[in-house]
């Protein structure tokens, strides 16, 4: 009986774990989608009210209207060839995290988005794209 109290646990367990990273993963081939199709206007939809960009030439802290301008700036002097997911997490505060390349031209860069949940939708409070060395 406790054996199969505690495979129906691990089977629940495995499940959950299972959902929360399918979860993830989709938010995170969404967030690359939105650099690949650098579509500014879409992108600032999932920005945080205020938001942290660091970019190549400039790094502040932006309300939305101002991010997706300072986006919209970035995709037109550095528009994308690629954009891929390369790896993702989740922070002890719940906060999501992803990691991966964009690509403009020859020149690669290292993108870094934090996704943290306000209410019960995630916005996106932090947005780094930095040239990968």
């Amino acid at each position: 009986m406790k054996s199969i109290f505690v495979i129906a646990i691990g089977s629940l367990i495995l499940s959950a774990t299972g959902m929360l990273f399918s979860q993830q993963s989709k938010e995170g081939e969404n967030m690359m989608r939105l650099l690949r199709s650098a579509n500014s206007k879409e992108l600032a939809q999932q920005f945080n009210a205020s938001v942290q960009l660091t970019l190549p030439e400039k790094s502040d802290r932006f309300n939305r209207n101002q991010a997706e301008i300072v986006m919209r700036e970035f995709f037109v002097k550095y528009p994308p060839k690629s954009a891929a997911l390369a790896h993702q997490g989740v922070s002890t505060d719940g906060s999501q995290y992803f990691i991966g390349e964009y690509t403009s031209g020859t020149t690669k860069y290292r993108t870094y988005i934090l996704y943290k949940k306000v209410g019960d939708t995630f916005f996106i409070h932090q947005l780094r794209i930095e040239v990968d060395d």
